[in-house]
């Protein structure tokens, strides 16, 4: 388990939400669309692209699975520099 600072928890979540708004637009879903993808409220996903709080690991799970193998290593180094001390 990660335990994370409050500042350190702001900053993943507003990696993350950049990592899933971008993902979105660049293959032209709709938050809807890219929401039902997710399983997740269309309401929640909106909350989520804003950065307003951190995926579950299932939603993080159902994200990661969509990616090619370039868009998940790109997602994982975004990630480790986001949580470096």
């Amino acid at each position: 388990m990660i335990y994370l600072h409050s500042e350190q928890k702001d900053t993943l979540q507003a990696a993350i939400a950049k990592e899933f708004r971008e993902y979105r637009k660049a293959y032209a879903l709709s938050q809807v669309q890219f929401a039902k993808r997710l399983r997740i409220s269309v309401r929640s996903y909106i909350d989520l692209e804003h950065g307003l709080f951190l995926p579950s690991a299932t939603t993080l799970l159902l994200f990661l699975l969509q990616l090619n193998d370039q868009e998940l290593l790109s997602f994982l180094s975004v990630m480790e520099e986001t949580l470096q001390p």
